[in-house]
């Protein structure tokens, strides 16, 4: 079964919301229209309380506009994506969009055709995301896995003067090490093993 996207749909406007609703077939295209609001306020709450993943808004509303909103869900749901709508084609408007980080900027009347079409390239963003989300995942579990063997060396790479001191704070949080006395401590036991260690080569 394919995965369904979560839509929801913002307007102050009724009828603007039931033209986005049935302009095209969301089904066919793979979405669920979770939720509707017909301002930002009533919206952002729902944005809280749903966590669509595609989300259409007017840019003007009352009690808060499409760019506040936008702002604000990039907040509380950065992976979602926004598409703002507006009657005007105002460079300042979109230059205000692109900065609040939205994902589109769609001016009306909207096409079925250009619907369907943001739609799938929104999609494809999501599925690019969740991709490199359990890439993400997937390294940090190396990582973990190899963290007693990173640490080995570092200590061998400090105790040696192989490491860059610059750099050692950054280390030592990629590391997961606190640097406190117990830090020291382990260093001082790493550094009379190593020269243990050299002492028996040379015997």
């Amino acid at each position: 079964m394919v995965a369904m996207y979560s839509v929801m749909l913002i307007d102050d406007e009724p009828i603007i919301l039931e033209k986005l609703r049935y302009i095209i077939d969301w089904e066919q295209e793979n979405c669920l229209i979770i939720a509707t609001a017909g301002n930002g306020t009533e919206a952002l709450k729902k944005c809280h309380d749903l966590k669509p993943q595609i989300i259409f808004s007017d840019i003007y509303m009352p009690l808060m506009d499409g760019i506040e909103l936008a702002e604000e869900i990039k907040t509380i749901l950065p992976e979602s994506l926004v598409i703002l709508i507006s009657g005007y084609n105002e460079f300042a408007y979109a230059q205000k969009a692109i900065e609040a980080g939205v994902f589109r900027y769609l001016l009306k009347p909207i096409r079925a055709s250009e619907l369907s079409s943001i739609l799938s390239e929104a999609q494809e963003k999501l599925a690019e995301q969740e991709r490199n989300a359990e890439e993400k995942k997937r390294l940090e579990k190396l990582i973990k896995k190899n963290l007693p063997g990173l640490r080995e060396k570092f200590f061998m790479k400090l105790i040696e003067g192989e490491l860059n001191l610059e750099d050692l704070q950054e280390q030592l949080n990629f590391l997961e090490i606190e640097a406190n006395g117990e830090l020291w401590g382990t260093i001082v036991f790493h550094f009379d093993n190593y020269l243990h260690l050299a002492k028996t080569k040379k015997e």
